[in-house]
């Protein structure tokens, strides 16, 4: 395998980066032959500042300057990686799920809750960390600050797994189409799920549960933020709880509330 000071040796004096109409353009001379090519970002989209332009050579120069076919191979292959990664939005992810092949034959109700867990993780990155908006930048301190927002929410520990266990399922099966390098809910641990004993909710509870349906159900949690110079700081935020199915959890809570039914009765 070549050494990095062997490429920048070859390199050297071998090429160029111009400008021409608000695009940017890589000169380069191979075997005695000028030869310019366009400068692209990995979505395909034309480099239109000079940051973008150098590293976009970087990874063309490697490409035009490959002595063997196994190297033009490798970087070719990288670079429809790095697309890839680029194309998949997280607003399609689950569109591009529904597609796969390899994914488990779920009836309605379970994608339902698939969806339905997608759909409240996608809500809460949009809102927590609004530049990561590929499937890509999902990694796995994300998915576990997002874990652990959840958890703080007040769910049980068998609500907790059943969404650690929806989105690993999702992510496992959009790796190959966002080109990720490790499903980032893989190596979480599910929580122990021992039955513990409850107490029941005092009438000041019963009363505050259900004004939460008009109001909103909020509660404050400690999250991490990255500062100036990316020193990350913890902080503590107000984040709402957006149950799933809120209008029928409210049937559900009221027949239950008034019947004294448990909740696998009333559902």
């Amino acid at each position: 395998m070549r050494s990095k000071t062997a490429l920048k040796t070859r390199e050297k004096g071998t090429g160029c980066i111009y400008k021409s109409r608000n695009r940017f353009y890589l000169k380069i001379r191979i075997n005695g032959r000028a030869k310019s090519v366009m400068l692209r970002n990995a979505d395909d989209s034309p480099c239109t500042t000079i940051k973008e332009a150098e590293k976009a050579a970087g990874g063309m120069r490697r490409i035009l300057l490959a002595e063997t076919m196994e190297e033009t191979a490798h970087y070719v292959q990288e670079a429809k990686r790095l697309k890839k990664q680029s194309a998949l939005e997280i607003d399609d992810a689950w569109e591009t799920y529904l597609k796969q092949l390899s994914r488990p034959e779920s009836g309605p109700n379970t994608l339902s809750k698939y969806q339905s867990v997608l759909a409240y993780f996608t809500d809460w990155i949009h809102c927590e960390f609004p530049n990561k908006t590929r499937v890509a930048d999902v990694d796995r301190e994300t998915a576990l600050v997002f874990m652990q927002s959840v958890f703080n929410s007040g769910i049980s520990n068998t609500t907790y797994n059943k969404y650690l266990q929806s989105l690993r399922l999702i992510f496992k099966h959009l790796k190959e189409p966002a080109a990720l390098d490790a499903n980032p809910f893989e190596d979480i641990p599910k929580k122990p799920t021992v039955m513990t004993s409850r107490k029941e909710f005092t009438m000041e509870q019963v009363k505050a549960i259900f004004q939460g349906f008009k109001t909103g159900f909020f509660y404050e949690t400690v999250v991490e933020k990255l500062t100036k110079g990316r020193v990350r700081k913890r902080i503590t935020k107000r984040l709402e709880y957006k149950p799933m199915f809120k209008e029928e959890m409210r049937v559900l809570l009221l027949l239950c509330c008034w019947t004294g039914c448990r909740g696998q009765d009333g559902c």
